[in-house]
């Protein structure tokens, strides 16, 4: 189906729908299961925003397709922590789950880096041009250290009051800040579409950001990277805008390795149990296609909602 606004505008409510549907279900399983296909709504509903908006380059609508997807990774990490986790009794329904969840999770990751790339490829090439301007880098530290040492005479004089002062605020502070809270409700992506207020490079995923692009795997060497940064204790030697080139830089590329490693764990896992094989051998002969890493959305959904639907035609039993 060709994406057009109404589609997105449907896989929306369709999301919305199921996430209200789990909201009020009470048995864990089925709330899990129903929770599950509202995530695979939302991933289509942003994967169709982004394409439809892709040729507009317009940053403030990668900011909303990659918010949804944000709130869409927590929803299904809720998921797992709170419904589905194991211990449960039906360890059989627990892996089958997993398998379907850990190929969402697999999907979302490589889209937070795919929907990036560009960014990524801008820091890379600025990065190599901060680590061939050393002596400048040099400089400039020296300068910034010399800066707090001219100081710091002064500031002996008055810092022990004021340390006793600040002191006294801390503790007031913590002990303000320790009380016990409630705990909060399943995350919702419904109020993402059309946001212009998110921050696409505050993932919720440290843990942490796409369709068929053909992103490939980050690895240390696309990054020069010099000797200073490979300590924590020389790390005070890098230029401090460089340093955070790197951190920057690595978090938009960590999620293309998280997705690498996630789908080839899963997929070891399928091929060592029998029925875990079986059951991605049911699914894929439903989706009559291949699921690979690199498949657009709408076949990792495709196969995500056939398993569950499998679970609601047995009843939830296996």
């Amino acid at each position: 189906m060709k994406d057009s606004p109404l589609e997105e505008h449907v896989l929306h409510n369709r999301g919305k729908q199921k996430k209200h549907e789990a909201d009020v279900e009470t048995d864990k399983i089925k709330k899990a299961t129903i929770y599950m296909e509202a995530v695979c709504y939302f991933c289509l509903c942003a994967i169709t925003q982004y394409r439809l908006k892709k040729s507009n380059a317009s940053s403030q609508t990668n900011r909303s397709s990659f918010s949804l997807l944000e709130n869409t990774y927590d929803l299904l990490k809720f998921i797992n922590m709170s419904l589905v986790k194991p211990g449960n009794e039906n360890e059989v329904f627990q892996k089958k789950f997993k398998v379907l969840s850990n190929w969402i999770e697999s999907f979302i990751n490589r889209c937070f880096y795919v929907m990036y790339i560009k960014e990524s490829s801008i820091l890379r090439d600025t990065i190599k041009q901060y680590q061939h301007q050393p002596h400048q880098a040099s400089s400039q530290q020296q300068q910034q250290s010399s800066q707090p040492h001219q100081q710091s005479s002064s500031q002996q004089q008055t810092g022990s009051g004021s340390q006793q002062q600040s002191t006294s605020r801390s503790s007031a502070v913590v002990t303000s800040t320790t009380s016990p809270q409630n705990e909060p409700p399943p995350p919702s992506p419904a109020s993402s579409v059309g946001s212009t207020n998110s921050n696409p490079t505050t993932t919720t995923s440290s843990t942490a950001a796409h369709h068929n692009t053909g992103a490939h795997t980050a690895t240390a060497s696309n990054v020069p990277v010099s000797s200073s940064s490979t300590s924590a204790s020389s790390s005070s030697n890098i230029n401090p805008k460089l340093f955070g080139l790197y951190e920057k830089f690595f978090k938009f590329t960590e999620s293309n390795v998280k997705s690498q490693m996630i789908w080839e764990t899963n997929e070891n896992q399928i091929n060592e149990i029998k029925y875990l094989s079986d059951f991605r051998d049911i699914i894929k002969q439903q989706v009559q296609r291949d699921l690979h890493l690199d498949s657009e959305a709408e076949v990792f959904a495709g196969y995500v909602i056939s398993g569950l639907q499998l679970f609601k035609l047995n009843n939830f039993s296996s």
